[in-house]
């Protein structure tokens, strides 16, 4: 249960963010792409290298 009102918590915030911050949108969907771009970084690093860290 604490993971969903958290999961919800989290969603309002970054929608209120998105909303009524002046570039709002803007900085969420850079904040996206980064995660994005990170996420396959990593994926790739453990494409080629396997789990060695």
């Amino acid at each position: 249960m604490d993971i969903l009102v958290g999961t919800l918590l989290v969603l309002y915030l970054f929608s209120l963010f998105s909303s009524k911050a002046p570039n709002g949108m803007k900085a969420m969907g850079a904040l996206a792409s980064a995660a994005v771009a990170s996420f396959l970084v990593e994926a790739f690093h453990r494409y080629e290298g396997g789990f060695i860290i």
